[in-house]
C-alpha cells in the first residue's frame, strides 16, 4: 500500500516537470520560427536596394547615351532583342548594355533587365536621383 502512494506522489511531481519541458521546447520553436522570418526579410530589403542601384546605374547610362549621342527609338537607344547587349531595332527587349556602356546588369534572379522605350510625348524622365 505505502509503494503504491509512493508511486501516485512521484508521478505527481513529474507532470508537472514534463509541462516546463514542453513549454521551453514550444518557445525555443517559435523564437527560432520569429527569427528566421526576421532573416528572409532583412535579405529581401537587401535585394530591393541593389536592384534600385542597379536600376539608377542603367537610367543613368540610358540617359547619357541620350545626351552624349542619341539614338533611333525617340533619341534613346534602341532595346536588345538578342540578348548580346547591343542595341537593335525594336522599343521592346532587354537593356543594350553594350551599347550604354556598362557592364551587364542582372536582377536577384540572375536575368537581364527588361527595357522598354515608349514614345517621348507620354514618357518623360525622372531627373531627380534615386535613393
Amino acid at each position: 500500500m505505502k509503494r503504491s502512494i509512493n508511486k501516485q506522489a512521484a508521478l505527481k511531481k513529474q507532470t508537472g516537470a514534463a509541462l516546463l519541458v514542453i513549454m521551453l521546447v514550444l518557445a525555443l520553436t517559435i523564437a527560432s520560427v520569429l527569427m528566421a522570418g526576421i532573416d528572409r526579410e532583412s535579405r529581401t530589403v537587401k535585394n530591393d536596394k541593389k536592384i534600385i542601384q542597379l536600376l539608377a546605374r542603367a537610367s543613368e547610362a540610358v540617359k547619357g547615351y541620350k545626351i552624349r549621342v542619341g539614338g533611333a527609338c525617340n533619341g534613346f537607344p534602341c532595346a536588345d532583342t538578342d540578348s548580346d547587349g547591343e542595341s537593335d531595332t525594336l522599343s521592346i527587349g532587354e537593356l543594350p548594355w553594350k551599347t550604354v556602356g556598362i557592364k551587364p546588369l542582372r536582377d536577384s534572379y540572375g536575368l537581364p533587365f527588361d527595357y522598354v522605350v515608349i514614345d517621348s510625348a507620354t514618357f518623360q524622365i525622372n531627373e531627380k536621383p534615386v535613393p
